[in-house]
C-alpha cells in the first residue's frame, strides 16, 4: 500500500516536471532572436531568385506613385497611391483600369490606404483613412457599399486583411495602446487586441504597411519594436522572431528616455553619424519574411531590405538588385504566396545611367522600356 502511494506521488511529481519542461521548451520554440547586419550584400539577380521576371508595364496615364501590388488567383493588381487609382496587370504588362472614384461625393473616396480583392468577380474592398470609410466596389467603379466605420476617430488605421470569418483584422499605427483594431462589418461592431508596452506608445509615428498574411497566420512588426509577430485567427501569439541589429538598434532605454516626445523621436533617427534602424515594412510568403526599413534618416541614410528564411533563420540583407554588375535601387510592394517578392526598380535612377551602363543592362531592360512607365521585377527567392 505505501509502495502504490509512493509510486502515484512519482508519477505526479513526474507528470509536473514534464508540464514546466514542455512548457519552457514551447516558450523556447515561440521567441527566437536573430542577428541583422545593416551591411548590404551584392544581390546578383541570377544568384538570389530561383526565378524572376522583369515587367515593364503599359498605360497611357504614367503612375507617379506605385505604391502596393497584390494578387488574387495569380492576377496581380497594383494600386497608384499618388491618384488613388486600382488597376489589374495583364502578363505583358498592360494596365487595365478597374477603379478610379476619388473625389468628395458621397460615393466616391479621398485616398485608397489599402486594398482587398475578394473574389474572381473582382470586387474590391477599400479603406478610406481620410474618411474612414470601409467601400466595397465591383469593376467600372460601381459601388456596392459604403460604411463608415465607428471607433475609429482618434485612431490611425494601416494595412488590414480579411479574416476568415469575414471580419477585418487592420494593424493600429497610432492612438490606441492595442497591435489590432478588429472590426465586423456585419454587425457594425469593433474590439481591439494585444497590448504593446507603454514604451512605444504616443509617437503617432509608423508604417501603414506593417501586417501581412501567411497561409494560416498573421504576421506583424511595429516601427520600432524590432519584432516579427505572427498570430493565429483567434489571434493568439504563435511565433516572435527577435530582430538584433546590433549598435543601429533603438533600445529601451533611448525610447524611454525620449519620453514619447515626437521631436525628440526624430531627432534620434535623423542622426546619420550614429545610424539607426526605423520604420518597417513586412511582407511574408511560405519559406521567407522580408522586412524593408530604413537605416539613418530619411534623406541620407539607407533604405535596406533583409530577407529571412523562416526555418534556417539565416538572413540576407540588400539595398540594390544587381543587374550585369549595375546595381539597381528597388523598393518593395508586394509578394506572391510561392516565395515570390514584387519590387519596383528605380525608374530615374537607371534613366541617369550612362550609355554604355544601360547598353550592359539592355538583357534585362530594354531602350523602350525607358519612358518613365514603372518596371517591376517579380522575383522567386532560393533557399539559403
Amino acid at each position: 500500500m505505501i509502495f502504490k502511494m509512493v509510486h502515484s506521488r512519482f508519477k505526479i511529481i513526474l507528470f509536473c516536471l514534464l508540464l514546466v519542461f514542455c512548457s519552457q521548451k514551447k516558450e523556447k520554440e515561440l521567441v527566437s532572436e536573430i542577428t541583422i547586419s545593416t551591411v548590404p550584400n551584392s544581390f546578383e539577380i541570377e544568384d538570389s531568385f530561383d526565378e524572376f521576371k522583369i515587367v515593364h508595364l503599359k498605360n497611357i496615364d504614367l503612375i507617379p506613385n506605385l505604391y502596393r501590388a497584390k494578387s488574387y488567383d495569380k492576377t496581380i493588381y497594383v494600386l497608384d497611391g499618388g491618384r488613388a487609382k486600382l488597376y489589374k496587370m495583364g502578363n505583358e504588362g498592360e494596365l487595365n483600369l478597374i477603379l478610379s472614384s476619388k473625389g468628395d461625393g458621397p460615393n466616391e473616396y479621398n485616398l485608397i490606404s489599402d486594398f482587398q480583392v475578394l473574389n474572381e468577380n473582382e470586387e474590391i474592398l477599400i479603406y478610406d483613412g481620410s474618411k474612414k470609410n470601409m467601400m466595397k466596389f465591383a469593376p467600372s467603379n460601381n459601388l456596392i457599399s459604403n460604411q463608415s466605420l465607428e471607433g475609429v476617430n482618434e485612431k490611425t488605421l494601416g494595412a488590414f486583411q480579411v479574416m476568415k470569418d469575414g471580419k477585418l483584422l487592420f494593424n493600429l499605427i497610432s492612438g490606441s495602446p492595442n497591435r489590432f483594431f478588429i472590426y465586423d462589418l456585419a454587425n457594425n461592431s469593433f474590439y481591439e487586441n494585444s497590448l504593446i508596452d507603454s514604451i512605444y506608445h504616443g509617437f503617432d509615428f509608423g508604417s501603414d504597411k506593417g501586417l501581412t498574411i501567411g497561409s494560416n497566420n498573421f504576421s506583424t512588426i511595429h516601427p520600432f519594436e524590432y519584432k516579427i509577430l505572427s498570430f493565429n485567427e483567434k489571434l493568439e501569439n504563435q511565433n516572435s522572431i527577435a530582430l538584433n541589429f546590433g549598435v543601429n538598434s533603438i533600445s529601451e532605454e533611448e525610447l524611454k528616455g525620449i519620453k514619447n516626445d515626437p521631436n525628440q523621436l526624430f531627432d534620434l533617427i535623423n542622426n546619420d553619424m550614429n545610424p539607426k534602424v526605423h520604420s518597417f515594412i513586412l511582407e511574408e510568403t511560405e519559406n521567407f519574411y522580408l522586412v524593408q526599413y530604413f537605416l539613418g534618416s530619411f534623406g541620407g541614410g539607407k533604405f535596406l531590405k533583409t530577407i529571412i528564411g523562416k526555418d534556417s533563420k539565416n538572413s540576407y540583407t540588400f539595398d540594390s538588385i544587381r543587374l550585369s554588375k549595375i546595381d539597381i535601387p528597388s523598393t518593395l510592394i508586394g509578394k506572391l504566396n510561392d516565395d515570390r517578392f514584387i519590387f519596383s526598380l528605380n525608374i530615374e535612377y537607371i534613366k541617369n545611367l550612362t550609355e554604355e551602363q544601360k547598353a550592359s543592362i539592355s538583357e534585362y531592360i530594354p531602350a523602350d522600356y525607358l519612358d518613365d512607365n514603372p518596371i517591376l521585377l517579380i522575383g522567386k527567392v532560393k533557399a539559403f
